[in-house]
């Protein structure tokens, strides 16, 4: 059986994240303590299982609260973000989303997105729901990882979606969490909304 891949910054990011929050050898110390103090000097540099992604968040949930990690993924993300922003998203792009109008640009951006999906949902599906308050899902994402860990999980992905669109389509964007949703499949769903 083929294991789904995400991209290495899920594991690198996340890594860096910690020390940024906890400097340096609280962040080897933490590491440590979930059996992988060998990740700063041996970070991923190819696609990744996305269990070993799902593990690691798992892990984090012993050292750290909730709080804690939901604060350690979301700057994982924003960092993945910035990465993608200065290496995977081509500049000419980039300044032509900062010049369409969000309503053009969003949907835009989210196709492009939709079309490399496969980079950072490994098992699961990527969907954009366009309308005054657009969504983005995250559908059938690791099936076989618990709730909780996944639910935690998904800060990481949101970290990611804000600071994008903050950046290429509008500064004022929130990416959220979305409440109350009935499909069975969704993972991580998250409402985008522009407070200016």
């Amino acid at each position: 059986m083929t294991h789904a891949k995400i991209g290495p910054n899920s594991i690198i990011q996340t890594v860096q994240a910690l020390k940024n929050i906890y400097g340096p050898p609280k962040a080897l110390e933490i590491l440590h303590q979930v059996g992988r103090a060998d990740l700063p000097d041996n970070l991923p540099t190819a696609m990744v299982a996305e269990q070993d992604f799902f593990s690691l968040v798992h892990a984090l949930t012993t050292p750290l609260n909730p709080d804690e990690l939901v604060q350690v993924l979301t700057l994982a993300g924003q960092l993945t973000a910035a990465y993608l922003l200065k290496h995977r998203i081509p500049k000419p792009f980039q300044q032509l989303l900062k010049l369409l109008p969000r309503q053009v640009g969003l949907p835009l951006f989210m196709f492009v997105i939709g079309k490399n999906a496969w980079t950072f949902v490994g098992s699961g599906q990527f969907r954009f729901v366009n309308g005054p308050e657009p969504m983005i899902i995250l559908a059938n994402q690791a099936p076989e990882t618990e709730d909780q860990t996944q639910k935690i999980a998904c800060s990481f992905y949101r970290g990611t979606f804000e600071k994008l669109l903050q950046t290429l389509i509008e500064p004022k964007t929130l990416v959220r969490k979305a409440e109350h949703l009935t499909m069975n499949d969704v993972r991580c769903a998250y409402t985008i909304t522009f407070s200016g």
